[in-house]
């Protein structure tokens, strides 16, 4: 498994210091299929690409893309390790903690196994905490709208953005506080650099 590079992770880093966050956030999981987790636990990476393209049951098929990470011995090993810290836990709930701009990449593997499982729909995020700078904690889902969009806008952008990139933005004010409309194009420019 591949860890984001630690030049994305200081840019996601920044994007929290505008928001007067501390670089890091707490992501609570849910099981939320317990026969799709036996099934990985259980199937070779065969037999799971069969079982989720084909949607046995009434569930539907889940994204491709995602099976097809499955297929990978090294990954299919992980995602088992991850589904078991899940079968294993009371009340069927997994906390990661990551921290978004240190150099560690403790937790990484185990985030892009979760993302992977919320996909396939064996897990659903439950709540995800960030801390304020003095402390407090903010659950994303209570976040205000200007948060969230600066959130979602520009961690989708620090996570996938590569060189020599052009990026258009229309109307990125729209439901920004004032004082975050002036600074948007201050943190753009110094966090993607």
């Amino acid at each position: 498994t591949q860890a984001m590079p630690l030049a994305r992770r200081r840019q996601i880093a920044e994007v929290f210091g505008f928001l007067n966050l501390q670089p890091y956030l707490t992501a609570t999981y849910r099981l939320q299929s317990l026969k799709r987790a036996r099934e990985i636990v259980d199937g070779d990476a065969e037999s799971l690409v069969r079982i989720f393209e084909g949607g046995s049951g009434p569930a539907a098929p889940a994204p491709r893309a995602a099976v097809e990470m499955l297929v990978s011995p090294e990954r299919l090993a992980s995602v088992k390790r991850t589904v078991k810290s899940f079968l294993n836990a009371d009340n069927r709930t997994v906390a990661i903690r990551i921290n978004v701009g240190g150099t560690s990449a403790k937790n990484a593997a185990k985030a892009m196994d979760m993302d992977l499982l919320a996909r396939l729909r064996v897990v659903r995020a439950d709540e995800v905490l960030v801390s304020r700078a003095d402390g407090t904690q903010l659950d994303l889902r209570s976040a205000s709208s200007g948060q969230l969009s600066i959130i979602s806008s520009l961690l989708a952008l620090a996570s996938s953005l590569e060189d020599g990139s052009v990026v258009l933005i229309d109307e990125p004010e729209i439901g920004l506080h004032p004082e975050w409309q002036i600074r948007y194009i201050d943190l753009l420019a110094r966090s993607f650099r």
